[in-house]
């Protein structure tokens, strides 16, 4: 058997947590934003609307899809996350698990000073079927996951310019002298 990406936000599920964003959420955020903010055209300096809910992590199943086979066992662990992420070892992957294994989708409640993002009207979550309903360039963020120590997280950003076409990614970040770094992304077409 195969093993699927399968993106929860695609298959319209999740849970949603209404707890706000904590400050160390926040700085993850930010760094993941500073690092991936989109190429623009020349002479455009967008201002990118900020989805009000996370984006929901992608989440890896057992399966062939298009084969017609069901899918519906996870096959994360701390050895898939050292795939993904070669520079972690296994115990520190292990703590980083959650990030792939579950669809959590929470209100953002980071303020983003000096970055050119204003929050958008409504939330890509329930308009997956109608994206031109939305407001554009548009950016969306996922609920970060920390490591048991808190050295490093995961967070992940899709962002577009136009309805049905994303850009996006999941970034592993390493906290250096108080700051979150990017040690390496995930990107997906």
């Amino acid at each position: 058997m195969l093993v699927a990406l399968v993106f929860a936000s695609s298959m319209g599920i999740g849970a949603q947590d209404s707890a706000p964003s904590t400050s160390r959420e926040c700085e993850v955020l930010r760094a993941v934003l500073i690092a991936n903010w989109p190429l623009e055209p020349p002479g455009t300096n967008s201002l990118f609307y900020l989805d009000p809910q996370t984006r929901e992590r992608p989440i890896f199943l057992e399966g062939d899809h298009a084969a017609g086979d069901e899918i519906t066992e996870r096959v994360v662990d701390a050895q898939f996350v050292t795939h993904v992420f070669s520079s972690l070892d296994i115990e520190v992957a292990a703590g980083l698990v959650p990030y792939f294994a579950e669809r959590l989708s929470r209100e953002i409640s980071c303020t983003f000073e000096g970055l050119r993002v204003t929050p958008a009207s409504s939330s890509l979550l329930d308009s997956l079927h109608r994206q031109d309903a939305l407001q554009y360039p548009r950016i969306s963020l996922s609920q970060p996951v920390f490591s048991r120590d808190g050295r490093f997280a995961i967070g992940g950003y899709a962002w577009s310019f136009v309805p049905y076409a994303w850009a996006q990614g999941d970034c592993l970040l390493e906290r250096v002298e108080g700051d979150w770094q990017i040690v390496e992304c995930m990107r997906f077409p």
